[in-house]
């Protein structure tokens, strides 16, 4: 209900700024490209939940989340981060895009798995996550070897990897 709150208020604060700042057609015309508008500056805009949530081109080391068990046969494999991450957080943005940007420096025995912070209220429960932009490695188990919030690069999210700790 909170998340649920917090988030109804950072809508209604986006939609007023975005109309705030220019005409609604110009506003609506910018949603309909799949981001939502804060203004004319193209540095405002946040991405569409779907285009956010995509890994196309980021995978196998960058995969969305599909189910618990899928992300505990990726640890068998290799160190295994959730990042719980919401579309609508700029510290989240910032760390896709880094992600995007620099895919290639992710090892190839890790996987970082994509959570939709909105919508997996069971599995943030499961490892106590209560803000988004937060990491959990996990083992083939599912059980939390470490845990940690902040990460905006791919060299801080490899410094917290705990390597053994299967």
């Amino acid at each position: 209900m909170k998340t649920y709150v917090i988030t109804l208020i950072f809508a209604l604060l986006f939609i007023t700024v975005g109309f705030a700042s220019g005409s609604a057609e110009d506003n609506m015309g910018s949603a309909s490209n799949g981001s939502m508008s804060m203004g004319k500056d193209d540095t405002m805009m946040a991405p569409a939940a779907a285009d956010f949530y995509s890994t196309k081109g980021l995978e196998p080391r960058v995969v969305p989340f599909i189910t618990e068990s899928a992300a505990e046969k990726l640890a068998v494999k290799g160190p295994t981060i959730y990042f719980f991450a919401a579309s609508w957080c700029p510290n989240c943005q910032a760390t896709m895009k880094h992600l995007r940007q620099n895919v290639s420096e992710i090892p190839r025995d890790v996987t970082i798995v994509l959570v939709n912070y909105d919508t997996q209220t069971a599995l943030k429960q499961k490892y106590g996550i209560t803000s988004q932009h937060a990491f959990v490695q996990i083992n083939p188990e599912g059980k939390q070897i470490a845990i940690w919030a902040g990460s905006s690069t791919v060299d801080d999210i490899l410094k917290h990897i705990v390597r053994g700790g299967m």
